[in-house]
């Protein structure tokens, strides 16, 4: 199996499971740790962590898929999900015999905010970083914390070869960070999107996001710059969220009736679309219980356990006097022939063969 083809299999499998957690999540404010493991043993985190360290480096639409997937079951994992993925990334910009300390299990979970709310101040082998980022989605089971950071010497702002200040992600052990309660919501509740710091950490500059090396590696999927990789993680995210709704509305819509009104707002609504049109016309058969042969010799069909209960009895026992109305399945096969090919047909038809009082 592909490394495409199971991630989005266990995407499908996991959206169901979350979608039945959703109620339990949003109370924690945060993915509960036994679901963000589920999603990390899923390879949802190393996505986008290269191969060379034990990651999967799939391609951006297979992340996008798994996100999307997720986001139709519940969206604060799917929200999580990304961060994590796409945080992985980093480890594509550090050098390989760290990234490979950082990454030493293919669970390994890193996330944080790319803005840089922090100082680091340059010390010898590194920086010591202060800082307070907000919105840290999924930190909290995080095993490594990302924050951006401008770089100081002496106080004085470092400068790139063209003269702008330098700003880099700086890479904290979780133990290192301090994780506040903000996170106070009515929309994705669950991501546990809290402010987070840290005060006096040393961050050697190995763990300085392409610090050592700004240049990306020769490889397709790093040629995306960061902020790429957050806009597609964001737009499947919000794509999942839009799907998930759209299917809840059908299916309200298939059933849900106004007060005083017989048809269902899906009913209505393709009436009103017929009556702003004149090239076609709807026509609509409302059988009430529909008897009949089947198409096997033996079925299990609840229609068929039904008409013998009613032939030998069964239902008599304490049942009121009451009318059933019946139609055969073969007369209403007819009907709904007869209304899609002649030419005089239209409107709302009630078909009832016999009225069983």
């Amino acid at each position: 199996m592909s490394n495409t083809h199971a991630l989005i299999t266990e995407a499908a499998r996991l959206s169901m499971e979350f979608a039945a957690a959703g109620d339990e999540i949003e109370a924690a404010r945060r993915v509960p740790r036994a679901y963000s493991d589920m999603m990390a043993k899923a390879g949802f985190y190393r996505m986008f962590v290269p191969e060379s360290v034990g990651g999967l480096e799939v391609a951006p639409a297979t992340g996008c898929q798994v996100f999307e997937t997720l986001a139709q079951g519940e969206a604060s994992c799917a929200w999580v999900s990304f961060i994590g993925a796409t945080s992985g990334s980093t480890l594509a910009l550090i050098p390989d015999a760290t990234a490979r300390e950082v990454f030493q299990t293919p669970e390994t979970m890193i996330a944080g905010v790319f803005a840089p709310n922090g100082r680091a101040e340059k010390v010898p082998g590194g920086f010591t970083v202060n800082g307070r980022w907000q919105w840290g989605s999924g930190t909290e089971n995080a095993d490594w914390v990302l924050g951006g950071s401008m770089l100081t010497e002496n106080g004085a702002p470092m400068q790139d070869a063209h003269g702008a200040p330098r700003a880099h992600m700086m890479m904290f052990k979780a133990e290192e960070v301090e994780f506040l309660d903000t996170w106070h919501v009515s929309g994705l509740k669950g991501t546990g999107s809290t402010d987070f710091q840290v005060t006096d950490v040393f961050v050697p500059e190995e763990r300085a996001v392409a610090y050592l090396d700004s240049r990306n590696p020769e490889r397709p999927l790093y040629q995306f710059p960061n902020f790429t990789f957050l806009a597609l993680g964001i737009a499947a995210v919000s794509l999942g969220i839009a799907r998930s709704a759209i299917d809840e509305l059908v299916t309200l819509a298939g059933t849900k009736k106004r007060v005083g009104n017989s048809k269902t707002m899906a009913e209505k609504k393709a009436w009103e679309i017929h009556d702003a049109q004149d090239r076609w016309r709807l026509v609509v058969m409302n059988p009430p219980g529909i008897f009949g042969p089947g198409v096997r010799v033996h079925s299990g069909a609840e229609s068929f356990n039904i008409m013998t209960q009613l032939g030998d009895g069964t239902m008599a026992s304490g049942a009121p006097r009451m009318g059933l109305g019946i139609v055969d399945v073969r007369d209403v096969a007819e009907a709904h022939l007869r209304g899609a090919f002649l030419p005089d047909a239209e409107g709302r038809h009630v078909i009832s063969g016999h009225d069983s009082d």
